[in-house]
């Protein structure tokens, strides 16, 4: 069987999760999102990929038990479309020799871990999520090389611990007395190991979930609007003033193809080669960048699967979205703030990435969500994307109960 419609069925399929999730129709899209990793998986064998076969495989696999066996919250949640992305993230890891059947089992270990999490009774997790995400960052302090050692691998401790300390800014937003003093000073004790250890991606990410939690949270949104509008200002005005090298280099890369744009002259000449299906194989020049670890996966999949690889991620993020605003109304305030600042950091990480790499914004190496080949990435997302998943089904089968009592 030719390449180009195991592609057409795996886009297919990805587009079908996405467009079920929106219609609240959780565990069908999560059974599309399973057919889709399972063409990935069929692709992978046939491009001789043994561990994209067995990491989509998995994928395929456990999406089948959660649609049986996962809790209520999973009817109305949009986990589908972030498991199709994974799939796609992992097909690219297994294809590129990125990953390794070892590094496999930490990422299958922390997606099951996430489901087992998600059937619990829904609480306030957020103190246990800043500690958590301080206690990450110490580990890698501890290391002495900035990464916390495990087995043959070296996690970054600041991408594992974003998602928790995101999660802990809503907590900060949605507690009171005692309890918001204690997660203030756990924070600002984080953003000094975040600045210290000069992880400026996840401070910029962190910031930015902050700003739109404030901006949400306050009596006078506008006021406060405009205040975080200053607040960037002044952070670019200090990006501006402390990095110039960079913002130099970014304005010289169209010019500059042997320099500066190397990476934008690759990542151009794989654009224009695009065909609109691939054949499920990236182009090995996207490997030659030295950023392509975490930014020009973009590339690697517009490569493999033709116009697809971009439109299908771009897909997930929009269904994503649309899920959270259409179960809004039925959030608590905690589950809000919480949906909200998760959510946040998922999107803002796949536009900071895009914009990078279509070279409109010179921001640091912000991985796109789930189709980064970093796998302290891949585990912080699935671990995020999991629980988003839960606030917002919940949220949504509450008001489906609501509605037919």
């Amino acid at each position: 069987m030719p390449r180009q419609p195991i592609v057409l069925l795996f886009a297919l399929f990805g587009a079908v999760s996405c467009a079920l999730a929106d219609v609240r129709r959780g565990r069908s899209s999560l059974l599309a999102a399973g057919l889709s990793a399972g063409c990935l998986a069929a692709l992978a064998f046939r491009t001789g990929s043994p561990v994209g076969t067995v990491a989509c495989s998995v994928v395929l696999l456990a999406s089948l038990v959660a649609v049986v066996a996962a809790g209520p919250w999973l009817d109305a949640a949009p986990l589908g479309p972030l498991a199709a992305l994974a799939a796609m993230g992992l097909y690219l890891r297994g294809t590129t020799a990125l990953g390794g059947t070892g590094e496999l089992l930490v990422l299958v270990g922390a997606a099951v871990a996430a489901l087992c999490l998600a059937d619990r009774e829904p609480d306030d997790g957020q103190v246990g999520a800043t500690t958590l995400g301080l206690g990450l960052l110490a580990l890698g302090l501890a290391s002495g090389t900035g990464r916390i050692p495990f087995w043959r691998w070296g996690f970054d401790p600041a991408v594992l611990a974003l998602s928790a300390l995101a999660a802990g800014v809503a907590g900060f937003f949605s507690s009171r007395g005692g309890e918001r003093r204690d997660l203030a000073a756990a924070l600002a004790v984080a953003v000094a190991l975040l600045a210290s250890s000069g992880s400026l991606a996840e401070l910029l990410l962190l910031f930015f979930v902050t700003a739109v939690l404030y901006v949400l949270n306050a009596p006078r949104r506008t006021r406060a609007a405009l205040g975080a509008l200053g607040a960037t200002l002044a952070l670019v005005l200090l990006a501006l003033t402390m990095f110039p090298d960079r913002i130099i280099d970014w304005l010289e890369a169209p010019s500059d193809v042997y320099g500066a744009g190397f990476d934008l002259s690759v990542l151009s000449d794989v654009l224009r080669g695009a065909r609109p299906l691939g054949d499920g194989v990236p182009d090995v020049a996207t490997l030659a960048t030295p950023d392509f670890s975490t930014l020009y996966t973009l590339g690697q999949a517009v490569s493999a699967f033709g116009w697809a690889g971009l439109a299908l991620p771009a897909l997930v993020v929009a269904s994503v979205i649309a899920a959270f605003l259409r179960a809004l109304p039925s959030l608590g305030p905690a589950e809000r703030n919480l949906a909200l600042a998760l959510l946040a950091t998922f999107a803002a990480s796949a536009a900071g990435n895009a914009l990078y790499v279509f070279h409109l914004a010179p921001v640091p190496a912000i991985p796109f969500p789930l189709l980064s080949s970093s796998a302290s990435a891949t585990i912080s997302f699935v671990l995020a994307g999991v629980e988003l998943s839960r606030v917002v089904g919940s949220g949504a089968c509450r008001e489906v109960q609501g509605a037919a009592a």
